[in-house]
């Protein structure tokens, strides 16, 4: 199984459209020189209007899997169940519907941080209310898509071959599923991204290897998608496969030469 990633904060824009709440991250962004060019999430990949434009890079991509994010204010704009957002449901069933009709199986995340800021004021993490309210919000999100979504899958970011044949051996899980493995571009490079087709060839090489000596790796998703928001570095830092025009006034996307290098090696 071969699949590319986002999260709803990196890629989805829209911050104060249909009802979304803010996030912690929709604060953080506004501090002067917390973000390392300045930018916000504010419209991003603008996934959130464009989604089907996404599934056509996926499908030319020739994935597998989608593994993205909820947004936990999209859906509970204050945190918790008193206020349901209709429109970010409709939204994220309208995306895992489409990804199904495209023949990609969504692999769904919980939680990428952007916690609801109105949880945030309330001590957030460090509340012990949070188990309950994350258990509402999961639980909601479960009876919501969950007869959507094939599988649950635990997450265990930067699984590679020492990592994972310890982690299969040790914790004796049925199967492995990397979720997600990139590699920032290397400044000059553009399109032409070398330094990402050697790290991710090394890399897939790694878990073969795995394969090799015994792990049931299921599958290994490559970081990312498509240029995207990158946190405290905003824009200033590029994972994508395919270049996203952030600054354009329509944006666009085009492929980088590692989408080409990856269906090769047999996406």
């Amino acid at each position: 199984k071969w699949s590319t990633a986002t999260a709803a904060f990196q890629v989805e824009g829209a911050t104060r459209k249909d009802g979304r709440g803010p996030s912690i991250w929709d604060e953080y962004v506004q501090k002067p020189g917390k973000i390392r060019d300045n930018s916000t999430a504010d419209v991003a990949c603008d996934s959130y209007h464009n989604y089907m434009d996404d599934i056509k890079l996926m499908k030319a991509l020739g994935v597998s899997h989608y593994r993205f994010s909820l947004s936990w204010p999209r859906i509970f704009p204050n945190g918790v169940p008193s206020v349901i957002n209709r429109k970010g449901l409709h939204y994220y069933h309208a995306l895992i519907d489409a990804l199904k009709e495209n023949g990609i199986e969504p692999m769904v995340t919980l939680y990428h941080w952007d916690l609801p800021l109105g949880l945030h004021v309330k001590g957030g993490w460090l509340n012990q209310e949070i188990v309950k309210w994350f258990r509402l919000y999961a639980i909601f999100c479960f009876r919501e898509f969950g007869d959507k979504v094939c599988d649950s899958f635990r997450t265990f970011p930067f699984s590679f071959f020492f990592f994972i044949l310890l982690f299969y051996t040790t914790f004796l899980y049925t199967f492995v599923f990397v979720t997600e493995n990139g590699c920032m571009n290397t400044p000059g490079e553009g399109r032409n991204d070398l330094t990402r087709i050697r790290y991710l060839r090394d890399h897939i090489a790694a878990v073969s290897k795995a394969i090799a000596d015994g792990c049931n790796v299921i599958g290994y998703t490559v970081w990312s998608l498509m240029d995207n928001f990158e946190w405290a570095d905003g824009y200033a830092n590029l994972f994508g496969v395919h270049e996203v025009r952030i600054n354009s006034y329509l944006l666009f996307s085009e492929k980088r030469r590692s989408v080409e290098n990856h269906i090769t090696i047999g996406w």
